[in-house]
Parts: C-alpha cells; sequence; structure tokens
C-alpha cells in the first residue's frame, strides 16, 4: 500500500469518525418551552394548577376551582400527549442513522475506498434526513404545547368570569 493510498484511507476513516456524531439530540422538547418537568405543565400553568390544587386562592368558588382543576388536567395530558409523539417520532428518525453509521464504518475498515465514499454518503443522507425529521417533530410538539396552553387559557378565563 502506498503512502498516498493510507493517506487517502485515514483522511476518509476520519471523516466518518467526525461523521459519526449523534444526528440529533435528544433533549426533552419541553424545557425550550418552559414545560416543568415535574409537573409537565409550562410555567405560569403550572403556578396557577399549584395555587388551585392547594386551595391558595381563597377568592374562588369550588366551581371555578373545579373548572381550573379541569383544565390543568386537561393541559397535563395534552402536553404528555405531545411529548409521547415527539419521543416516538424522534427515535423513529434515528432509527436508520445507527445503521447507516455501522456501514459506513464497516466500509471504511474494509480498504475499498468507493465502498466506504459511497457508505459515507448513504450516512450523510440518512443524518440529514433524520435532522429534517426531528425539526419536524419539535414543530409539531411546538403547536401542540402552544394549542393546548391556548385552549387552558381560555378555559381558565371563562372559568374566572364572573356569574351573572
Amino acid at each position: 500500500m502506498t503512502t498516498s493510498t493510507l493517506a487517502r484511507r485515514l483522511a476518509a476513516a476520519g471523516v466518518a469518525a467526525a461523521l459519526l456524531a449523534p444526528a440529533a439530540a435528544q433533549a426533552h422538547p419541553g424545557h425550550g418551552l418552559g414545560v416543568n418537568p415535574k409537573s409537565g405543565l409550562h410555567g405560569k400553568a403550572n403556578g396557577i394548577c399549584r395555587q388551585v390544587a392547594a386551595a391558595k386562592r381563597r377568592n374562588l368558588t369550588d366551581d371555578q376551582r373545579t373548572a381550573i382543576a379541569a383544565a390543568c388536567d386537561t393541559l397535563r395530558a395534552a402536553i404528555a400527549d405531545a411529548n409521547t409523539a415527539y419521543t416516538a417520532s424522534v427515535q423513529q428518525a434515528l432509527a436508520g442513522v445507527k445503521p447507516a453509521r455501522d456501514a459506513a464504518r464497516t466500509a471504511c475498515q474494509s480498504g475499498d475506498d468507493t465502498a466506504c465514499q459511497q457508505a459515507i454518503t448513504d450516512f450523510k443522507t440518512a443524518r440529514r434526513n433524520a435532522k429534517a425529521a426531528v425539526k419536524t417533530a419539535r414543530g409539531t410538539y411546538t403547536q401542540a404545547v402552544g394549542a393546548a396552553l391556548q385552549a387552558f387559557k381560555g378555559a381558565v378565563q371563562a372559568a374566572l368570569q364572573p356569574q351573572p
């Protein structure tokens, strides 16, 4: 094996190693949206629900308390559903990346430059597709949580309206 062939293979292996980083971070999507990991609720909604549950809002009637508690439960369920859907989408998106990475690693270790470069290209494509799918899943999650928060806000405002 000549020095240039060895240098090319080492360079290809280095590129493959650099590309083998995870395709997307699997951080909890709710942290960027202000969702409390313990309660599963958004910041202000978390405070309202905690206060209502602890009966710290003395100026509320029992009907108002019940309506707000139901809105809290609905919001909590909607956020949990959105998180479950996001997690499933991310796992599905990332499922194709590991086999492509392993194929690239195997092809580059075999010594066939053409196969190595093709495997690296396939891995890049799989990673790009996974990144796009994760981005779409995050947008879907954000929209679902936003809609749930709007519904919560409407329910709380309706509950707090003075009764004639």
